[in-house]
């Protein structure tokens, strides 16, 4: 026989009642925002960004009209200057293997319709001349031919032609040495600035591969500072390294992520650019991108590499990068496809360059981070020429370790207005390759955008307070 316990029932409800709310409790406590402090110093050292900043670079083949006569750089490709005005594109590279290359040589007619492109879009274009001399077919006078193009380029087309670069990665196998290409490279020099419309054209190099890097930047600019002709040393690197040697997405994901990648970066930059300023001579990344090889699958093409190449970017602009040109030709493009076309499609890695374009403009300035529980953020500030403030926040965390964050800046003043472009990934998944939103709108196939910004409030204080969830990244603009 059992006997009824009222008191017993109530007090065994009682303990499952806290432990349920003790469970509650912790389970808040794991979810919710991690606290966030940053504090602008806008009086500090100030760091320009280059005008240009944001580049693709294209292969040389890319110029060549398709069956059709149709140029993929043509003043009439409106969707296409579309996709290059929103994403904020202004300097092109015309190079790659394929532009030392005779069979993937251009015509007057393929480099007029590249001017013409850049002309309705007011880019700067870097524009690549042949130096490679064991080609099959090579024959004795392609230097005067070539010569003879850059002649076409500066009489005609002035205005955009920014540099010519001196060949691609000579280092790669076209040269037993570096003393052979500055022989070659200096010849060229010579008889490029005796034709009648040079007296204006400036030119890059050595556009070496990471392999020469120790050596080449810097005995390029101590030999050619002199003539006064150099727009910039110019620097080829896929941080990631070899596409081929790609097996695990998702640990490549993570690698590229993760808050020690960026020490990398600053191994590179101590192997020339220090060399390179001593010279007096500022530089360009003006080949680049993810991995090698046209990019790894799964990773490149992925969510991730939005988050990546933001990053990334900035990390090179407050380094003293001139700019930086995105390399195209496979998985790890901005835009697709690479062919004439009505429609484009802005891939992950061209939302990071939209971004930065929202962002980084004018100077770089100083903040300090405040971050007690070390969530794998940056931020990155930068007063325009109007007294503007963008501070761009990137939060590379994800997957289990994620962690949103709320974030208190103090600008350092007190501005009127305040508002944030969001750009996140569906259910804030890395492995995303679409449905990538800024401003709560993608980039649409016609090139255009219709994104749209949060307000927010400004304290008396001057603080505004803006969430950063997981894996995304967020652009304050302070007017």
């Amino acid at each position: 026989m059992h006997t009824r316990n009222p008191a017993g029932r109530l007090l065994a409800l009682s303990l499952s009642t806290l432990a349920l709310c003790l469970t509650q409790v912790v389970a808040l406590a794991q979810t919710s925002p991690s606290a966030v402090g940053i504090v602008v110093d806008a009086t500090g050292k100030k760091q320009p960004i280059g005008t240009d900043f944001i580049g693709l670079s294209y292969e040389g083949g890319t110029l060549v009209a398709n069956a059709s006569g149709k140029h993929l750089f043509s003043a009439a490709n409106t969707p296409l200057l579309n996709m290059f005005r929103t994403l904020g594109v202004k300097n092109l590279r015309i190079g790659g293997n394929s532009s030392e290359r005779l069979t993937t040589a251009s015509t007057d007619a393929d480099r007029a319709a590249v001017f013409e492109f850049a002309q309705a879009d007011n880019l700067n274009v870097i524009f690549n001349l042949r130096m490679k001399p064991t080609a099959a077919g090579e024959t004795t006078t392609d230097q005067a031919y070539q010569v003879g193009i850059a002649e076409t380029l500066t009489r005609d087309y002035s205005a955009n032609l920014q540099a010519l670069e001196l060949g691609n990665e000579p280092d790669n196998g076209s040269f037993t040495d570096y003393n052979q290409y500055h022989a070659l490279a200096a010849s060229y020099m010579v008889d490029v600035l005796a034709q009648p419309h040079a007296g204006g054209v400036l030119f890059v190099g050595p556009s070496a591969t990471s392999g020469r890097v120790t050596t080449w930047p810097a005995l390029f600019a101590n030999d050619f500072k002199s003539t006064g002709k150099i727009r910039y040393v110019t620097q080829h690197w896929y941080p990631a390294g070899n596409s081929g040697t790609v097996t695990d997405q998702a640990a490549e994901r993570n690698k590229i992520l993760a808050a020690t990648f960026p020490n990398s970066y600053l191994t590179f930059y101590n192997k020339f650019v220090p060399a390179v300023q001593a010279a007096g001579l500022p530089y360009r990344m003006e080949e680049t991108n993810s991995y090698s090889i046209g990019g790894a699958a799964g990773v490149s093409d992925t969510y991730a590499v939005a988050l990546w190449g933001l990053d990334y970017m900035y990390w090179w602009a407050a380094h003293g990068a001139v700019g930086m040109n995105f390399h195209t030709g496979g998985f790890y493009d901005a835009v697709q496809p690479r062919t004439v076309s009505d429609t484009y499609i802005a891939k992950p890695l061209a939302y990071a360059l939209k971004v930065f374009d929202l962002g980084g403009h004018g100077n770089l300035v100083p903040l300090t981070v405040t971050n007690p529980d070390n969530v794998n953020i940056t931020a990155y500030a930068a007063i325009g020429d109007d007294g503007s403030m963008s501070i761009t926040l990137i939060n590379k965390s994800h997957d289990a370790t994620g962690r949103d964050v709320s974030v208190s800046l103090d600008p350092g003043s007190v501005y009127k207005r305040a508002k944030a472009w969001t750009l996140r990934a569906p259910a804030n998944d890395i492995s995303s390759l679409t449905g990538i939103t800024l401003g709560g709108a993608g980039i649409g196939t016609d090139g255009n955008w219709a994104g749209t910004a949060a307000r927010l409030s400004i304290f008396n204080t001057g603080r505004v307070t803006v969430s950063l969830p997981v894996a995304s990244a967020v652009v304050v603009r302070l007017e």
